[in-house]
């Protein structure tokens, strides 16, 4: 969610310059307010990415949380042409947990052409959360599936 809050903020900073573009004071430090906060989601993102990635690098085999997430695919009008999933987590164990999941993306050779990671934090025990993935660049004709899944 944080690359959605992150690529919102930059659309809502980009849409207040244009609809200002006088250059007001107001409309200039609301525009900077929106950029500041893209920025700290951007960081956020990077920072989860990475925290998932480092998880994951550590996962011999599929991981032991593969039952506990679903994947969907969302329409590339739906995400502004950008290929993207909701990862449905649900918390299978007893206690509070965090996930770190890979998406791969195959194209119909069965050809992992990307993938992209995600990771929630603090999913209560029985609880459920969805998480959206994002692709950086991989085309609409391909499926994604999870490739891992860590419970940590």
């Amino acid at each position: 969610t944080l690359r959605a809050d992150a690529s919102a903020l930059q659309s809502a900073a980009a849409s207040l310059a244009a609809a200002h573009p006088s250059g007001t004071d107001e409309a200039a430090a609301m525009k900077a307010s929106a950029e500041a906060l893209a920025s700290k989601a951007s960081a956020q993102l990077a920072s989860a990415s990475a925290s998932a990635s480092a998880v994951l690098s550590g996962v011999s085999g599929r991981g032991n949380a593969l039952a506990d997430v679903r994947v969907q695919g969302l329409p590339t009008a739906s995400t502004s042409g950008r290929r993207a999933v909701v990862l449905h987590i649900t918390n299978s164990s007893a206690k509070t947990a965090s996930y770190a999941v890979q998406v791969d993306f195959v194209d119909s050779s069965g050809k992992v052409v990307e993938h992209t990671v995600a990771f929630a934090e603090d999913v209560p025990a029985g609880g459920s959360v969805q998480v959206v993935a994002f692709a950086k660049s991989t085309p609409e004709q391909t499926t994604p599936r999870v490739a891992k899944a860590e419970r940590h």
